[in-house]
């Protein structure tokens, strides 16, 4: 039986009989990484995959049966605002420009209901960015952006949900369950970050953002209107993975609860 999504991309390690289901801009990368370690591959070496995105993509698309129940089943979630952020930095203004990049269409878009004329290099502005996501059905949504709780499936039950604002504890806990060597770290986009709000970076464009010698920190990107449309747009995500509107880091230790 073929898998669908979310079930065709999570990463299955037979030998240890675990499953982990990787969310984009929750360090997918550094789990990734660490994943190829367990299956035996090591940074450095002949056989270390020059693209292990795209190496384990097509791994998984390998896969064509179920995946055993009695596998334990792990992800990691972040706090929807700071992701939101990240990606528009990512995908808007560090690598626009990437071939196939999701911005592209999202700034088509844009532009066209702005009845401006689209201009990838000169881009849009978060507002605009949320303002669009808000008014699309979620499943539609590039991966990048699309709710956490819509990666995790129904057909099984998730033994163990890190975050990645308490990522090294969490890791180390689940390393632990599964008698495997801790190696990985959360790594977060490697950008200079200022230590205080600006006001106004919601309404500047990626472009004008590329031009900064550092980003305002993350919280400069909401204001109350902003807040509340992610909010309710990733309510589930919040009530989900215990992510209240006014606290960043779910008050938790680590745990194998079921999810």
């Amino acid at each position: 039986m073929n898998l669908s999504w979310p079930e065709s991309m999570y990463l299955v390690n037979d030998e240890h009989r675990f499953v982990y289901c990787p969310i984009p801009k929750v360090a997918s990368s550094s789990l990734k990484q660490w994943f190829l370690t367990t299956l035996g591959y090591e940074p450095g070496r002949a056989d270390w995959p020059e693209r292990p995105h795209e190496f384990l993509c097509d791994r998984g698309a390998a896969r064509k049966g179920d995946i055993p129940a009695d596998y334990l089943s792990f992800a990691f979630v972040r706090d929807p605002r700071r992701r939101l952020v990240s990606a528009y930095l990512q995908k808007f203004v560090v690598r626009w420009d990437a071939p196939a990049s999701p911005a592209r269409p999202v700034i088509q878009a844009v532009c066209e209901s702005l009845m401006r004329p689209v201009d990838f290099a000169k881009g849009i502005s978060f507002r605009c960015f949320v303002k669009h996501i808000v008014s699309c059905d979620p499943m539609s949504l590039d991966v990048h952006w699309r709710p956490q709780h819509l990666f995790f499936s129904k057909n099984r039950t998730f033994d163990f949900v890190g975050h990645a604002e308490s990522f090294d504890a969490d890791m180390l806990a689940l390393t632990r369950r599964l008698d495997l060597p801790y190696r990985a770290s959360f790594r977060t986009l490697q950008l200079p970050y200022l230590n205080t709000n600006i006001e106004g970076a919601a309404d500047m464009l990626s472009g004008q953002l590329r031009r900064l010698k550092a980003f305002p920190a993350w919280p400069s990107f909401y204001d109350d209107d902003l807040r509340s449309q992610v909010a309710e747009y990733y309510a589930l995500d919040n009530r989900k993975f215990g992510y209240a509107s006014a606290a960043d880091i779910p008050q938790r230790e680590p745990e194998f609860v079921p999810c």
